[in-house]
């Protein structure tokens, strides 16, 4: 009776993630009802009984979007880098939920003007841990009426847009343990630029390692190389598959305001785009970063940046 029950309850957990998010390379429709069971197993062995989206971050930092599930799950199963024990993926961090904080904030609690960020860095080292001011305009739905901001807080927030840059599956800048150098999406700057940035780094770093709030762990499936789940709170959990992508795939993505026919010929990307979305063990976010790097080391610009999507394919091709 038991083994009935933890197969359909998986089943049902399947249904569910399945059809809300990410369907199309879901593994679960072909895997065995012994398999089925071994994994609910798991599951309740490891106190998960809550399916929860643990991966996207309603507040993330400014000029990035939350995570999607493709990133993490390229980053665990296709970077050959060894896997976490934990990620921070920021689901359930207050971090960055006040809302409109920043850089003027600090001349009104300091009582005077701060010129650079590197001068509201120094003011937030001598007031890392104390509380500097009361949040009380929080964004809608995060659940607390206000936020009380240390030094460290109020400094991460109003530089928000250089941790977006850190914000990413590449490197350990996510991870615990935290292994090498970071990996900061952020190019053709100055070593003034890269220093400060790497000064920034560390006092977010020190910020969500403070805290269990915003990290999930890492449990791969015993004898199952495609499947790994991530435990957060409370029974809460959430998996990734191998190759997993975040959307169908659709050979017209101008429609339905354009038929695939009506589409001319020059903007018709829909083989190169197969090619990458069929691809198999490639690690997307790391070719984009690679290509835009390469862009910038061959003397490119801003201005002459071809995208974001055509870079990528000269790097996809590249490999």
């Amino acid at each position: 009776m038991i083994g009935v029950m933890s197969s359909w309850w998986f089943s049902a957990l399947t249904t569910v993630l399945t059809f809300n998010r990410r369907a199309e390379f879901c593994v679960f429709a072909r895997t065995s009802t012994s398999e089925s069971e071994r994994v609910a197993d798991f599951l309740c062995e490891h106190g998960m009984s809550v399916p929860t989206d643990l991966i996207k971050w309603s507040y993330s930092p400014r000029m990035v979007g939350a995570l999607a599930a493709q990133q993490v799950a390229d980053r665990l199963f296709n970077s050959g880098l060894a896997l976490p024990k934990r990620i921070f993926t920021g689901v359930g961090s207050c971090l960055f939920a006040p809302r409109a904080y920043g850089r003027l904030d600090f001349d009104q609690v300091a009582g005077r003007t701060f010129w650079t960020d590197q001068q509201r860095y120094a003011f937030c080292e001598q007031h890392e841990d104390k509380i500097l001011m009361r949040a009380e305009y929080m964004q809608d739905g995060c659940g607390l009426d206000y936020l009380d901001m240390t030094g460290r807080m109020l400094m991460l927030n109003a530089v928000s847009e250089f941790i977006g840059c850190m914000y990413n599956m590449m490197g350990s800048n996510l991870m615990e343990p935290a292994v090498g150098k970071p990996v900061m999406r952020s190019y053709n700057m100055s070593e003034e630029d890269l220093a400060f940035e790497l000064q920034l780094f560390r006092l977010f770093r020190k910020e969500i390692e403070g805290s269990d709030d915003g990290w999930v762990d890492v449990l791969p499936v015993p004898g199952n190389a495609n499947l790994i789940f991530l435990k957060g709170a409370n029974g809460a959990f959430d998996w990734v598959v191998r190759d997993q992508r975040d959307k169908e795939f659709s050979s017209n993505p101008l429609y339905p305001f354009f038929n695939k026919d009506e589409v001319p010929k020059a903007m018709d990307r829909s083989k190169l785009d197969g090619h990458l979305y069929f691809a198999t063990g490639t690690w997307a976010e790391k070719l984009e970063h690679d290509a835009e790097s390469r862009h910038y080391a061959e003397g490119g610009t801003a201005a002459n940046w071809p995208g974001e999507w055509k870079d990528w394919c000269s790097e996809g091709k590249r490999r």
